[in-house]
């Protein structure tokens, strides 16, 4: 307030004063039915991107900590002892039954 007394005797004039405002509260809303359907579809339709970007980050996120939780124990999930051979691609396992079928059908 001292500043805005010493600028005025310096220069004839004083910036004006801004007052912060004051604490608005609002209590009811008055809108038509139309113009609020019209806002609430659009409100629905905007989040659509919303939530397509949450769940690209939300499977990138499960991945990226599936793989960080995974990969160190593959080898003990596994039953393999080498670590080493973690990161060779597993063949599948034959099926006893099926050889039995196959053989004795003359395959």
């Amino acid at each position: 307030m001292a500043d805005t007394v010493q600028l005025k005797e310096k220069t004839g004039f004083a910036p004006p004063i801004i007052q912060l405002p004051h604490q608005v509260s609002i209590t009811d809303i008055d809108m038509p039915l139309a113009s609020m359907m019209r806002f609430m579809i659009k409100w629905a339709l905007a989040s659509i991107p919303a939530f397509l970007i949450l769940l690209i980050l939300g499977a990138v996120s499960i991945a990226a900590l599936s793989g960080l939780i995974y990969v160190p124990f593959r080898s003990a999930l596994q039953g393999t002892s080498n670590p080493s051979t973690h990161l060779l691609p597993t063949l599948p396992q034959t099926n006893p039954l099926l050889n039995r079928l196959s053989v004795e059908m003359g395959a």
